[in-house]
């Protein structure tokens, strides 16, 4: 349900004019209250689409009548296909910045909307509407994500994707191909909403997600903090912090070292029971057979490692609401990799290798 919008491979924002799309921004983002209706269509079908935010934090989403988000004093709730799960947001990014530390000094969050990804609608799939924490600068973060597109006063283009934005900064109206379009229905700005608005539906008929709802919330939102220390600007260190912590919460090399000393100790217990006073030399000559066994496994191992953190860095870059540059991308994908290299050499080669020379000297 997070997401992130920009990335610092962008000049600075005080380097360059301000833009239409900055004062959309500064403005949206002093708006008290507002509430937004439209109608989408691909040609076959059309559905309602419903934002409303209330300050501080109150916030709802519906997208047609099978995806509802209601938002308030951070915990997000969320129903979906028939079932609906909870999550403390803000609880959770206090948790990712204690435990991956403060990588992205003087964050700040709020509660973001995004109607976005409109070549998905070409693509025969949903609009992307979302509704979650983000960091603080575009409460209405297609504002965002439009600074990649061509613009004509409120009108922007790229491709057969053309999006006007009225002067409050909601999309009046866009078109993607022949076929697919949404048109806002409603709108007002600064004006009382009834609580009623943002209250959660009922939870009759629907199942609790549980743990693997909760799950893959927490889990969007971990993405989004990683996004955010890239856009930060994606240093040597970030990058090795975020890999380290992710390395060992992901695989518990700990836990692997822990289970091959007692394997190791196992075995040579059983052969010391079969081979009483046996020659050390061929007990010496077991170790090496089984060391290298081990640690060609950790190279084996080190390649899958490699696929999964590549595969999560390229589900960081393309979560972003503008994509980076080619060169930005690759620069930091090198980085990347050798962290990765670096963390399974220090988290679970060595201390393997650890783990035999104590039993040499046993």
């Amino acid at each position: 349900m997070l997401f992130l919008a920009g990335c610092s491979s962008a000049a600075p924002e005080n380097s360059r004019e301000e833009t239409l799309l900055d004062r959309l921004r500064a403005r949206s983002n002093a708006y008290t209250a507002f509430h937004y209706r439209a109608e989408l269509t691909d040609g076959r079908e059309t559905v309602a689409i419903e934002l409303a935010f209330r300050a501080p934090g109150r916030a709802v989403l519906r997208y047609g009548t099978g995806f509802h988000v209601v938002f308030e004093g951070g915990v997000g709730h969320v129903f979906s296909k028939g079932a609906w799960s909870s999550l403390d947001y803000a609880a959770e990014v206090a948790r990712l910045r204690k435990e991956y530390g403060d990588l992205v000094p003087g964050l700040e969050t709020e509660v973001t909307f995004l109607l976005g990804g409109w070549e998905r609608l070409r693509q025969g799939f949903g609009l992307r509407a979302q509704l979650g924490l983000e960091r603080a600068g575009a409460r209405l973060a297609w504002l965002r994500e439009l600074e990649g597109y061509a613009a004509e006063g409120r009108t922007f283009r790229q491709g057969d994707v053309r999006v006007e934005l009225d002067e409050r900064g909601f999309v009046e109206r866009a078109t993607v191909g022949a076929r697919a379009r949404l048109a806002c229905t409603a709108l007002s700005v600064d004006e009382p909403l009834d609580d009623a608005l943002f209250a959660p539906p009922s939870p009759d008929g629907l199942r609790e997600a549980g743990p693997q709802g909760r799950e893959a919330l927490a889990r969007s939102v971990e993405d989004a903090f990683h996004r955010w220390v890239l856009e930060a600007g994606a240093t040597d260190a970030s990058i090795e912090t975020l890999v380290r912590v992710d390395l060992a919460r992901r695989y518990e090399p700990e836990k692997m070292v822990a289970v091959l000393r007692e394997s190791l100790t196992k075995s040579l217990e059983t052969w010391r029971r079969q081979a009483p006073g046996g020659n050390p030399a061929v007990l010496r000559e077991k170790l090496v057979i089984d060391r290298g066994k081990t640690l060609g496994g950790a190279e084996i191992m080190e390649e899958e490692v490699q696929k999964e953190f590549e595969r999560a860095l390229d589900r960081h870059f393309r979560g972003m609401a503008l994509v980076p540059p080619v060169g930005f991308m690759k620069a930091v994908a090198a980085r990347w990799r050798a962290a990765v290299a670096r963390q399974v050499e220090a988290q679970i080669r060595k201390p393997f290798e650890a783990v035999f020379d104590e039993k040499m000297k046993e």
